[in-house]
C-alpha cells in the first residue's frame, strides 16, 4: 500500500511538474450582442432596431455632409469659371 501511495505521488509531482509551464488555453470566443462598433454587413445576423437605425442615421449623416461639399464645390467652380468668361470680355 506504501509504494502505491508513493507511485500516485511521483506521478502526481511529475504531472504537475510538466505542465506547471503551460498556461491553459482558453478559447476566445465571446458572445456579445452586435453594436455599432462591432456589427459588420457581412454578419449572417440581422441588426437589431436600435443598431439598424443607429447605421440609418450614420449614413444619412454622412451622405448629407458628402452632398454639402459637392455641392460648395460645384458652386465654387462655376464662379470661377464666371470670372473667366467675365475677364475675357
Amino acid at each position: 500500500m506504501h509504494s502505491e501511495m508513493k507511485r500516485k505521488a511521483h506521478f502526481s509531482f511529475a504531472f504537475h511538474s510538466f505542465f506547471r509551464n503551460f498556461a491553459p488555453v482558453k478559447p476566445n470566443i465571446k458572445v456579445m450582442t452586435p453594436t455599432i462598433d462591432t456589427y459588420r454587413l457581412t454578419s449572417m445576423e440581422e441588426p437589431s432596431d436600435a443598431v439598424l437605425s443607429q447605421l440609418m442615421r450614420e449614413a444619412a449623416e454622412e451622405a448629407k455632409r458628402s452632398n454639402d461639399e459637392a455641392t460648395s464645390r460645384f458652386f465654387e467652380q462655376l464662379r470661377q469659371d464666371a470670372q473667366k468668361i467675365s475677364a475675357a470680355w
